[in-house]
């Protein structure tokens, strides 16, 4: 799932995000949280930063997508969510995933 997201999600872009592998703990972390607090929301989502560095941070959520091309056309659909994909400022990427949820979690930070 991971792998297929990022390649779609660097399509769109014109300046590809790096996968980080810290990113991607925290957003495992994050969407395993969530989906154990039954939690549908952003509310919370700037802890999955504390204690790195960043001058640009955002969180895109995705549930109940049969697959990923599903997921992003869904995300690309929604403004805020097109604009954290999009968003020039973002240099890195993490993704999580909850299976028991079905739950996906995209962390971005810009450096």
């Amino acid at each position: 799932m991971i792998i297929t997201l990022l390649f779609l999600i660097n399509l769109v872009r014109d300046v590809p995000l790096q996968e980080s592998a810290i990113l991607n703990q925290r957003a495992e972390i994050r969407a395993e949280q969530l989906c154990s607090d039954r939690q549908w929301s952003h509310e919370g989502w700037e802890d999955s930063f504390k204690g790195l560095n960043f001058d640009y941070a955002g969180e895109n959520l995705s549930i109940d997508f049969a697959n990923d091309l599903d997921a992003f056309i869904a995300l690309m659909r929604s403004p805020s969510h097109r604009f954290n994909i999009l968003n020039k400022n973002y240099s890195e990427i993490g993704i999580g995933y909850s299976e028991e949820c079905n739950l996906t979690v995209e962390l971005f930070r810009g450096l």
